[in-house]
């Protein structure tokens, strides 16, 4: 069985790309707040965009490991998953309105289901189907 540990924190590339979405709100909320003294939007947006600041700063400085992947098993933030207790994985695409994620779903043999969305985890789905093939046939 293979030996080596992965770890995979959050992408701090990709959350500060998605953290410019903050600039825009505040730039919004400047322009409705002076230009169009639309004071009431201008305050909703700005609680927004704090909202949002504050999100992406925990994301941010997060040095924890959101998944472990390991010749025992599989953790998920706090929930370790042994191999012999894994019936299917599953890593897709899920479309929900708008938003899109990519997500990792694994169903136990006892049917529970732990799902973990990695789309700001700094691994690809292609690279993650790899590394789980590598510890047996449970990518579904």
């Amino acid at each position: 069985m293979i030996q080596k540990e992965y770890n995979f924190k959050y992408s701090k590339s990709l959350l500060g790309f998605e953290s410019l979405t903050v600039l825009i709100t505040f730039g919004l909320a400047a322009y409705l707040f002076f230009e169009k003294e639309s004071k009431i939007f201008a305050i909703i947006l700005l609680l927004v965009g704090i909202s949002n600041v504050i999100y992406y700063l925990s994301r941010i400085t997060n040095e924890k490991i959101q998944m472990k992947i390991n010749a025992t098993g599989i953790t998920l933030k706090n929930k370790f998953i042994a191999w012999n207790k894994i019936d299917e994985i599953q890593i897709e695409k899920i479309y929900s309105g708008n938003v899109s994620g990519d997500f990792i779903t694994i169903r136990t043999k006892s049917d529970k289901q732990y799902d973990l969305e990695i789309s700001e985890i700094d691994v690809t789905n292609k690279k993650l189907k790899k590394i789980i093939s590598n510890y047996g046939n449970f990518i579904k």
